[in-house]
This record gives structure tokens, C-alpha cells and sequence, in this order.
């Protein structure tokens, strides 16, 4: 989560899109939930062409790297409660963003 200051303050979305994939695939991971790293992986395949509609704009690439450290402190913080409410509602504002978006 750190490391994607640098890479929000410079919008490069390209890196953040590679950043994201290994954020998500961290997370499964340290789920040992194999099932879980194949549902994120199909789905950041599926929606590469949206990350450039949706976080075109440098607020929303700020917001989604806020939401990543919510998730990321709930983790770190094992409550499980905050980690499933802030992944719901990262999922949700992206959702949101997508579909305003287009």
C-alpha cells in the first residue's frame, strides 16, 4: 500500500494497474485462498479497459489508493469485520465509478 504513493502522486496509471493486480493478489494469498487469487485475477482481466475511464481523473486514483489503506489497516489490524466492510465498499465505489463513468 506504501509503495503506491509515489505512483498515485504521479498518476501513472500503467504502474497502478500492475500495483492493484499485486495488492488484490496479496491479499488472496495471505487468505490461502487459491479459488479467491483466480476470481480477482479473471477480473482485473476483465476490467483493464475501465481502470483508464474510471481513474482517469486524479481524485478517484486518491480515493481508490485510500480505500486499498483502509483495507490494508483492517488486515493488518485482524479485524475481520472492518477488512470485509472496506473490501465491500472498495468494490462498491468502483462499481459506482464504472458505471458513471460510461
Amino acid at each position: 500500500v506504501e509503495e503506491a504513493d509515489d505512483l498515485v502522486a504521479a498518476h501513472d496509471l500503467k504502474k497502478l494497474m500492475v500495483h492493484d493486480r499485486v495488492f488484490h493478489q496479496a491479499i488472496s494469498r495471505a487468505a490461502h485462498n487459491p479459488l479467491l487469487g483466480e476470481v480477482i485475477s479473471r477480473v482485473h482481466d476483465r476490467i483493464l479497459r475501465f481502470w483508464f475511464i474510471a481513474l482517469s481523473d486524479r481524485d478517484q486514483v486518491r480515493r481508490v489508493d485510500d480505500e486499498h489503506e483502509r483495507i490494508g489497516r483492517a488486515i493488518a489490524g485482524r479485524d475481520a469485520d472492518a477488512a470485509e466492510a472496506t473490501s465491500r465498499d472498495h468494490i462498491e465505489s468502483f462499481r459506482k465509478r464504472i458505471t458513471t463513468a460510461i
